[in-house]
């Protein structure tokens, strides 16, 4: 086990509140995709549209992904298992 010591500004997008509310933004965008493709997927009747709808939702999965990694360091503060590359 080696303790690795936290760099200075490890965390400093936790403060940058207006940076945070446009990530912020695009995450509940994308969210809101999400949702919409999974109504479409679960309510479509045919076959075609059926397929359409799950790729349309596996679109807006990714984008809930990419957008909640883009989040995260303004919600969440890096810890050891950060530095240690862990996770």
């Amino acid at each position: 086990y080696e303790y690795v010591v936290p760099e200075i500004n490890e965390n400093s997008c936790m403060g940058d509140v207006k940076a945070r509310g446009v990530v912020e933004r695009t995450f509940g965008d994308a969210v809101d995709a999400y949702e919409r493709a999974t109504r479409t997927w679960l309510t479509s009747k045919s076959d075609d549209v059926s397929v359409d709808a799950g790729h349309e939702r596996d679109s807006a999965r990714e984008a809930v992904c990419k957008a909640f990694d883009a989040l995260d360091p303004y919600v969440r503060a890096r810890t050891l298992y950060h530095r240690l590359e862990s996770i």
